[in-house]
């Protein structure tokens, strides 16, 4: 992670997916975490980080680390329409500064992130996703799975690392 000038926290995409991912497994323990899947789930939807508790409950969080990749991520379909989308409970998340409360659609939330600390400036609402959104859900895990069986590499973090 980077610092310039002392002060202004300058991650990369996946330095931030990675912390966002601890933030996941700690704050809503979740066990199971896939970080930027392409979508072969049948909404075509890529996310950053889609997580699962042990109950089943999924999160989705996507990392902005500009505002005009923030602005350009609402064009897409699954945005539109939130039942489309994956993750019952949906964030964004970007370093302090980059986004405000009122950027963020209804029913997201949003994480401001500093070199030490995640702090949650709206909070998200449980979306009622349609079948495909979990179907589509489902076919990411069976691919993660798949892969696994078929010898992908899968690098896991130790209890506290990171």
């Amino acid at each position: 992670m980077a610092i310039i000038k002392g002060k202004d926290y300058t991650p990369t995409h996946r330095e931030l997916i990675d912390r966002m991912s601890m933030w996941l497994e700690r704050k809503y323990n979740c066990p199971v975490t896939l970080l930027e899947r392409l979508g072969h789930g049948g909404t075509g939807e890529s996310p950053d980080i889609l997580a699962w508790r042990a109950d089943g409950k999924s999160y989705l969080i996507e990392v902005k680390i500009s505002r005009s990749d923030f602005h350009a991520d609402k064009h897409k379909p699954w945005r539109r329409n939130m039942d489309d989308g994956l993750g019952q409970t949906r964030y964004y998340a970007a370093p302090k500064g980059i986004l405000k409360p009122e950027d963020i659609p209804a029913g997201w939330g949003l994480l401001s992130v500093t070199e030490h600390q995640v702090r949650e400036l709206k909070q998200p609402e449980a979306i009622k996703q349609n079948e495909t959104a979990v179907r589509a859900e489902m076919a990411m895990l069976i691919r993660a799975l798949r892969d696994l069986r078929l010898g992908a590499v899968i690098v896991q973090r130790e209890k506290g690392e990171g």
